[in-house]
């Protein structure tokens, strides 16, 4: 949900245009807000006591005390200090309201972002591909992440990469440990599995709602299983090229897609299929969900792709051996110095999960920094702020989910 508390000058002005504007805070920021708030401050309110009863820009400052003897709407208080989220729930304990009674000064924009990014509350799930281990904080399996409380407590242990939400809230959760996928309640409780056909090293998971069907990547088959999660039968698959039937090892390694309309977007680590001779040439290619034709490639020159997903309307990807993160074309959403795959979104933030980086020596001479850390990036979008969260006891994090309830409209 977008924070009321941040608003523009235009939009203070119209609110403030027949009450009298309050400043909270004595300090700089409030020197900077002054030539552009629509009246000059009535008052200024501080909570520290040596504060009250002074000057300061030849404005009376007082204690925050005073707003409760207020009318109902006669007064807009604009926050003028750093401490926004104290200042904001002292406000909301008068009955004040962000948005509607009470605004953070323009000024502070730049807080907005370090608020957002340090406290961002909320539930976020990834998935891990390492051995399984019984160490409840280790080893493979779906995680959930507290971003407050920064903590990871590990709910389903087994060798997982993709993870997709489906028509009714459940999950479907790949995982090899049960040959194929598990299935999930919104809570996260198993209540089932599909089994894939044997060796198929199941990675990436689409699922198309139009069409109730699931999409699971199969690289050992160099294909992707098209499976009726009622039934948990394959009722095709769609191949990448006739290559690896004839070579008889998979050339293309694909690896994760997702459903979007009538079409299917799936990442590979080779178009030609050349990768094992060290001609890394990914590309995101589309697939037509009633034809089963493979079309494309949508986006080529990537270097060991994963992660393709849209979000509001466009086309995100993960280039992971360059560590940046797409979401057109032409434009870099973020760039990190790890090995980066898991893309989600929350409506405000973006979630990046980054694994330990197995490809050091790929990188010399292509990198000024490589990172081993394994963990989960907040992004912002605007201000390309990151806040990196570490995530000890795990390696390879495959996939990074937000359940549709939980994000921001």
């Amino acid at each position: 949900m977008t924070d009321a508390r941040w608003m523009n000058w235009s939009e203070i002005a119209q609110l403030a245009r027949s009450r009298r504007v309050v400043a909270w805070g004595k300090s700089e920021w409030l020197k900077k807000a002054l030539p552009y708030l629509p009246t000059r401050p009535a008052y200024i309110v501080d909570n520290n006591p040596h504060d009250q009863g002074n000057l300061f820009e030849d404005i009376p400052i007082r204690s925050p005390a005073v707003l409760t003897e207020e009318a109902p709407g006669a007064v807009f208080i604009v926050i003028t200090s750093t401490s926004i989220d104290a200042i904001s729930a002292q406000l909301m304990g008068y009955g004040l309201r962000p948005g509607a009674d009470f605004t953070v000064s323009p000024t502070l924009r730049d807080y907005r972002v370090i608020s957002a990014l340090r406290g961002q509350p909320g539930l976020v799930y990834f998935s891990v591909s390492d051995p399984p281990s019984d160490a409840p904080e280790a080893g493979g399996g779906l995680y959930r992440y507290d971003l407050q409380a920064r903590r990871a407590e590990k709910l389903v242990s087994g060798l997982c990469h993709g993870i997709v939400e489906g028509r009714n809230g459940e999950v479907y959760l790949v995982d090899d440990g049960v040959l194929g996928v598990r299935v999930l309640d919104a809570d996260m409780r198993t209540l089932g599995a599909i089994e894939l056909a044997r060796g198929a090293r199941p990675h990436g998971i689409g699922y198309c709602p139009k069409r109730h069907r699931l999409y699971v990547v199969i690289p050992a088959f160099d294909a992707i299983a098209v499976i009726d999660p009622d039934s948990g039968k394959e009722l095709d698959r769609l191949v990448y090229s006739d290559k690896g039937a004839r070579a008889g090892t998979p050339q293309h390694h694909p690896n994760d897609c997702c459903a979007y309309g009538d079409s299917l977007y799936s990442t590979m680590f080779s178009l030609s299929g050349n990768w094992k001779i060290g001609a890394f040439d990914g590309a995101v290619c589309e697939w037509d969900l009633d034809t089963h034709e493979r079309r494309g490639p949508v986006v080529q020159g990537l270097w060991m792709p994963h992660t393709p997903t849209v979000i509001d309307g466009a086309l995100h990807w993960a280039d992971s051996m360059r560590g940046e993160v797409r979401s057109t074309s032409w434009k870099v959403l973020g760039a990190f110095h790890g090995f980066v795959r898991g893309i989600a979104f929350d409506g405000q933030l973006y979630m990046v999960g980054q694994s330990q980086h197995r490809y050091v020596g790929r990188r010399l001479g292509t990198a000024d920094n490589i990172s081993l850390d394994s963990g989960l990036f907040l992004l912002d979008p605007e201000t390309k702020a990151t806040r990196f969260h570490p995530i000890d006891g795990v390696v390879d994090i495959n996939s990074v989910y937000v359940p549709s309830r939980a994000r921001r409209a």
